[in-house]
């Protein structure tokens, strides 16, 4: 469950221990943010740490996502890519068996390697033009202790601005 305020100690060590990265395993995240993510069209993502472990509870969340049309996740280049890429490919060839025609894009960057972009340190993702701030894992879906915030418009904090120039810097040009 989301907190407002800090949990009690023994509430974290206990995340801690039931949140792990087993496969098949259901790993908590911000809930606030999944009920979002589940009623968005378009998802956003930014996050330089993002990991195969993520990648598989984004796969199992949004596979049943029944408005998303676009998502763009752009993350960190890790040990782990090539798994990360093939829990990407599932989710995507999932979306595209649902959605028919009215799939826009559907794009996996990792091409942001941590010594090159040491600036990008907080996660960050728009879902339908909100704007969310993640301490750790997009999404919320790692064990530890972590703080979100949401509510900006996306457009407005020039949030969208940042994610189209990165796709220009990486040479992804989405269609319009």
């Amino acid at each position: 469950m989301d907190e407002t305020g800090f949990p009690e100690i023994h509430m974290i060590k206990k995340r801690y221990e039931e949140n792990d990265d087993t496969e098949g395993k259901e790993r908590m995240g911000c809930e606030a943010f999944w009920e979002a993510a589940l009623m968005a069209e378009t998802i956003l993502v930014l996050d330089l740490q993002f990991d195969e472990p993520a990648m598989r509870v984004w796969r199992d969340w949004l596979i049943s996502c029944p408005y998303l049309t676009n998502l763009v996740m752009i993350i960190g280049k890790k040990d782990d890519s090539k798994m990360i890429r093939k829990q990407f490919t599932n989710l995507e060839s999932r979306i595209k068996q649902s959605k028919m025609n009215r799939l826009g894009e559907i794009l996996l960057i990792q091409k942001l390697v941590p010594k090159k972009y040491p600036f990008l340190h907080d996660r960050f993702a728009v879902t339908d033009g909100e704007l969310w701030h993640f301490g750790g894992t997009v999404g919320g879906v790692h064990n530890g202790l972590t703080a979100v915030s949401r509510g900006w418009r996306a457009n407005e904090c020039r949030a969208l601005h940042f994610f189209e120039n990165l796709l220009h810097h990486f040479e992804i040009f989405p269609s319009d």
